[in-house]
């Protein structure tokens, strides 16, 4: 019996669509254009993330990590077709944040640790977040939680997490934060 579309697990792969993927590359490749694929991902990503890595092992080559985010989601066929490289050089991220902090391999001691300037990007205050130490999501919301505390207005709040590149964690965590805060001034 054959299976029914979306039974599979290459059939799930290939009709997710998301916004953020990770991305590797090597100069060498003869089945893409280096250049021409770099460029592509620079003019089509809403934000990229660029590094070159030195090869740490004989039998491993120098390649390129690219993490790209969309404004739009797209499957994987799609997003192969977008940039021009196969399939096979693309993984889907749901954590941002770990893909770039993988490029400096900021988790990773045992590696080669790379610096922040080495990185390529459209999104400078955004890659600073990922590679603080105060970049998770229960780090800001502590800190909108002391700006409430101290009198700040859900506006000002707002304010401030636009500011500071925070607005996404402000809005999954707006829920909390207004109930909380009812609750106390009640």
């Amino acid at each position: 019996m054959a299976n029914k579309k979306g039974n599979n697990k290459q059939d799930t792969r290939t009709q997710q669509r998301p916004r953020t993927w990770n991305l590797i590359l090597y100069r060498d490749s003869d089945t893409y254009d280096f250049d021409e694929v770099l460029s592509n991902i620079i003019d089509k990503s809403d934000k990229y993330y660029i590094i070159e890595h030195e090869s740490e092992e004989e039998k491993k080559k120098n390649h390129v990590h690219c993490v790209v985010h969309l404004k739009d989601g797209k499957t994987l066929t799609a997003v192969s077709k977008f940039f021009g490289v196969g399939e096979n050089y693309f993984e889907a991220t749901k954590d941002i944040c770990s893909s770039v902090r993988y490029l400096i391999h900021a988790d990773n001691p045992t590696k080669k640790q790379y610096t922040i300037d080495d990185v390529i990007t459209n999104d400078k205050d955004g890659l600073k977040k990922y590679l603080s130490n105060k970049n998770s999501e229960g780090f800001v919301v502590l800190e909108m939680l002391k700006k409430l505390d101290s009198g700040y207005s859900f506006r000002r709040c707002l304010q401030w997490a636009c500011e500071n590149n925070y607005y996404s964690e402000f809005r999954r965590n707006f829920g909390i934060l207004h109930t909380i805060i009812e609750d106390e001034r009640k």
